[in-house]
C-alpha cells in the first residue's frame, strides 16, 4: 500500500513539472529521493510511465465529471504567435462553478499548435473540436473571454449568442 502511494505521488510530481521519468530513474535522482526519504523505493522508468498514464487518465475522467455537473461554463481563449510567425498556439481554459464542492474551478482544456492562417472558420472548428473532446455541449457556454481580434470575435460570437453549433463555410 505504501509502495503504491509513493509511486502515485512520484507520478503526480513528474506530471506537475517538466521532469521526465528517465530523469527520475537516474541513479543520482534516486539517491536524492532516498536522502529526502530513506524509505523511498527506487522506481524504474517503465513503472513511472505506466503510473503516469493511469494518473493522467484518472485526472481526465475527474475533470470531465466536473464539467458534466456544471450548467454554465465560461471559456477564455487566445492565440500566441512566436516571433517570425514560425509557430502559433491556441489556448482554451474554462471557469466553472462546481455545484458538488460549491467552489469555482478553472481548467486548461487545450494548448494546441495552430498554424496560420488564423481565420475565424479555422478557429471556430478547432474550438469545436476541443469542446467535443471534453464532451462540452455548446449550449453550456455562457461566455467567452478573448482579445478583440476580428477572427476571435467572428468565430466565437455566434457560439455564445446562439448556444448551438454554427456551420461556417470556408
Amino acid at each position: 500500500m505504501r509502495y503504491r502511494m509513493m509511486l502515485r505521488e512520484r507520478a503526480l510530481r513528474i506530471l506537475r513539472t517538466t521532469a521526465t521519468p528517465s530523469l527520475c530513474a537516474n541513479p543520482a535522482t534516486q539517491r536524492a529521493f532516498v536522502k529526502h526519504d530513506p524509505r523511498s523505493p527506487a522506481f524504474g522508468r517503465k513503472v513511472l510511465n505506466t503510473e503516469m498514464d493511469k494518473v493522467y487518465e484518472q485526472k481526465l475522467v475527474n475533470m470531465k465529471a466536473v464539467l458534466r455537473r456544471t450548467t454554465k461554463i465560461s471559456l477564455s481563449t487566445d492565440i500566441w504567435t512566436k516571433r517570425g510567425m514560425s509557430e502559433s498556439k491556441l489556448a482554451v481554459t474554462a471557469r466553472i462553478y462546481d455545484p458538488l464542492t460549491k467552489t469555482m474551478r478553472r481548467m486548461t482544456l487545450a494548448c494546441r499548435t495552430f498554424p496560420s492562417p488564423h481565420t475565424a472558420v479555422r478557429l471556430f472548428k478547432l474550438t469545436m473540436e476541443i469542446l467535443t473532446e471534453w464532451e462540452i455541449p455548446p449550449y453550456t457556454i455562457s461566455a467567452v473571454v478573448t482579445d478583440n481580434g476580428s477572427n476571435m470575435v467572428a468565430a466565437l460570437k455566434a457560439l455564445v449568442q446562439s448556444n448551438i453549433p454554427v456551420n461556417l463555410d470556408e
